[in-house]
């Protein structure tokens, strides 16, 4: 099983653009050990609107220390966090989704 570095992130309203739009930053909570999981056949079966760029990810990390993160990245990749589940006493399972064109 091969463990990648995780870096969890919080969206932060850090001001309003000439327009009044919002403008967030990603500010960084914390790194930890994770693996991105596959779908089973029976979770495929259920739902079918999993696609390619919805992904689980597990984290060596326990929920108790897990810092609601709204983005996590994986090997340069961003996603956004979708569902949170803890996963006994050492593990946080994250549903992810594939997010394009955020910056930090």
């Amino acid at each position: 099983m091969k463990w990648e570095t995780v870096a969890l992130y919080k969206r932060t309203v850090s001001g309003t653009d000439k327009l009044g739009n919002a403008v967030s930053a990603h500010s960084l909570l914390k790194t930890c050990d994770g693996r991105i999981t596959p779908w089973t056949a029976e979770e495929i079966n259920i739902n079918r609107n999993i696609t390619k760029n919805e992904l689980k990810l597990i984290l060596k990390l326990p929920f108790w220390l897990y810092s609601h993160a709204d983005i996590v990245q994986v090997n340069g990749i961003d996603y956004e966090v979708e569902k949170e589940e803890e996963m006994g006493t050492r593990f946080t399972l994250l549903h992810v989704k594939d997010y394009k064109n955020v910056k930090k």
